[in-house]
């Protein structure tokens, strides 16, 4: 399988949308905007426009300087509207402001203006399905949307009295915060294990003749409990009819119970050892490693049916540290982001005594994949709340958990309704009610697991926690009271284009070693960031470790430098650039410069093509998602143009599905 891809279309998303326009639409977008196009043809029309819009710093500045309406309407649809839907102005009653904010309310036909205003300016796309327009949100003018301060307070702690002093001082926050580059090594770790040891997963749960025989239960997990008292009484009523057993037991709802693990018990509790010992942190917990488990899964690095062995294919792993870290954050982001075989509510039932998940079995076309797309979609929500707060500010969890309850209390309802399926209290057995109260004990947990689970793995977010003052009672158990969005976080939210690794500056002498035979060590975390960029160009990883990374400069890697204009003399300086401090005495081993001379010295001297394949391309935006997304970069044996590179022969069959699956339709002549 393909790592997910870390490219952004911004101008496709443009094209598909701009060219639904008249063209007199199209020309009013462009003369509001500065455009200058030319001709009466659609086509080159929306083409001029899709590059031009597309541009993310002139898309900011028009962002910028929006007033206050224009700034919190794009706000409001960015929170409420997932990437590619729409929505009816009609809709739109009021921009959702959180009861702690002191923003202005605005007038129905006040918001309908502004809208239909940045639509002409291309800042909203429209479409029309019948007689109703729909107004979306492009990617980009999400990414470019400034921070909401008003969207969560700011945490300000909670005063405690000093008993030597008698001052009152704020309670210090108990700090958990994970690393990029610890996320790396651990998932690494568990990658490693079943490499090693190939953990059978789990088996799926044996299904009772009850569950094969009615449509209702078929592709469900149950409770046994519910089961076996369906059973009874379906020997009790003397009938085979669904109808006629459910309605003498006078419900129409079953349990959807807590997944189980991925691995094995024994499994789980040998690798929080592994965890804990080797990337030194704070131990593990089983979900955890359920989550690393799912990343893994979704990339295709492992692999296997319940109850059988899992295998590993080091390809992926492989292919995903040759990316530069800002690549391999954007993968797995990707990977938790679309992953629907796994979700933040499997936390919330194995952890809650109280929560359960209840379904409606006369919804028989509603399968547990739409459940996972649903939470999916919950996730997605969440996330894109942090996208719109501040960094390096703690900002308060529970005035978090207000504003997305306030804005969009059904995030877990995507595409169905309450009567489908519910949360509801065990004790009480009732379908919890929809206040704020009832909210935090149900679809409140789900937001807190992503926060306390994901975002926290993947270093989007530092967790702050406090402690009670009665020792030895349960208040004094550490509770999240604060959130802050990290350096790393501004990455994955589109806010920065790199990734701020952490990295000390200048870093330790041993964390990159030069061999004389053009071979490279480096330890992950400690290297130079834009090192990693460089030797993704340039060589190729030789072996990989949580400890150790391992290059070779090839041929070919340094040939597409030179293809890009390099020099022998301008490579030799990029590399010892990019090694720092670690070469800054000697420079760079003889024998690296004297094999990059040679190769310059030779290059374009001698090309041979046999049996040579070439890949037509229609535009150069195909050739760089295709180079990020599917193993292509790996198999280019010459690139003529943007337009035309010629390929591995024997490479054709792989890079045909990879395309496919990329939703290409190539063409093989």
């Amino acid at each position: 399988m393909d790592l997910p891809s870390t490219d952004q279309p911004f101008a496709q998303e443009y094209r598909e949308l701009l060219s639904r326009q008249t063209i007199r639409e199209l020309r009013g977008i462009a003369q509001r905007r500065n455009i200058q196009v030319e001709g009466t043809r659609k086509a080159p029309i929306v083409e001029t426009l899709a590059a031009q819009l597309s541009d993310r710093p002139s898309t900011c500045a028009e962002v910028l300087r929006l007033d206050d309406l224009g700034r919190k309407l794009l706000a409001y649809l960015h929170l409420t509207l997932p990437q590619g839907y729409g929505i009816p102005l009609e809709s739109i009653k009021s921009l959702g402001q959180p009861s702690h904010s002191q923003a202005s309310s605005y007038s129905p036909s006040a918001i309908r203006t502004r809208a239909i205003e940045m639509s002409k300016r291309g800042l909203l796309l429209t479409f029309k399905q019948g007689q109703v327009t729909y107004y979306l949100l492009p990617q980009l003018v999400r990414l470019c949307i400034p921070p909401q301060p008003g969207l969560a307070p700011a945490y300000s702690g909670v005063p405690a009295r000093d008993e030597l002093t008698g001052q009152e001082e704020t309670m210090a926050l108990e700090v958990n915060e994970q690393p990029f580059a610890l996320l790396s090594q651990k998932l690494y770790i568990v990658w490693n294990y079943v490499a090693q040891r190939h953990p059978r997963r789990r088996a799926a749960p044996g299904q009772a003749a009850i569950e094969e025989e009615w449509p209702q239960l078929q592709g469900w997990d149950h409770l046994q409990s519910e089961i076996d008292e369906l059973a009874r009484k379906e020997k009790t009523q003397r009938s085979r009819l669904f109808a006629d057993v459910f309605a003498y037991t006078g419900t129409q709802a079953m349990t959807v119970p807590a997944p189980g693990y991925y691995l094995s018990g024994q499994d789980r509790s040998e690798l929080r050892t592994l965890l804990g010992q080797s990337a030194q942190a704070q131990m593990p917990w089983d979900e955890e490693i359920e989550f690393y488990c799912a990343l893994l899964a979704e990339m295709g690095a492992i692999a296997g049916e319940p109850g059988e062995p899992l295998q590993a294919d080091p390809r992926i792993l492989q292919r995903l540290w040759s990316l530069s870290p800002s690549e391999q954050a954007s993968a797995l982001a990707q990977a938790w982001k679309a992953t629907t075989t796994w979700s933040e509510m499997d936390i919330v039932l194995r952890t809650s005594d109280d929560l359960r998940v209840r379904r409606n079995v006369t919804y028989t076309t509603y399968r547990p994949q739409d459940l996972y797309e649903e939470w999916r979609a919950g996730r997605l929500t969440v996330f894109r709340f942090l996208s719109l707060l501040e960094s390096n500010r703690w900002l308060s969890l529970d005035g978090l958990l207000r504003t997305i309850y306030e804005t969009t209390p059904n995030l877990i309802h995507t595409r169905s309704h309450s009567k489908v399926w519910w949360l509801e209290s065990a004790q009480r057995r009732r379908q919890f009610g929809t206040n704020l109260d009832d909210w935090r004990q149900s679809a409140g947990l789900f937001v807190r697991a992503v926060i306390e689970g994901p975002l926290a793995w993947l270093g989007i977010v530092k967790l702050g926690y406090r402690r009670g003052n009665n020792q030895g009672d349960q208040e004094n158990a550490a509770r999240l009271e604060a959130i802050q969005l990290t350096p790393t976080g501004s990455f994955f939210t589109g806010r920065r284009e790199t990734l701020a690794t952490g990295v000390a500056s200048p870093p330790p002498q041993e964390a990159v070693e030069l061999g004389d035979d053009l071979t490279l060590t480096l330890v992950p975390g400690h290297a130079p960031p834009r090192l990693y960029d460089l030797l993704y160009a340039i060589g190729q990883l030789t072996a990989s470790s949580p400890q150790q990374f391992a290059y070779r400069i090839t041929a070919s890697g340094v040939k597409r430098a030179f293809d890009s204009g390099e020099t022998a003399e301008t490579l030799i300086a990029l590399l010892e650039e990019a090694c720092g401090a670690h070469v800054h005495q000697t420079g760079l081993p003889a024998t690296w410069k004297a094999k990059l001379y040679e190769w310059y010295q030779n290059y374009g001297k001698l090309h041979l093509y046999q049996g040579i394949t070439l890949l037509e391309l229609a535009d150069e935006y195909v050739l760089q998602e295709l180079m990020f997304s599917t193993s292509l970069r790996e198999k280019i044996v010459y690139q003529f143009s943007p337009y035309l590179i010629a390929i591995q022969p024997d490479a054709v069959d792989d890079l045909v599905q990879e395309m496919e699956k990329r939703g290409y339709t190539p063409c093989v002549k």
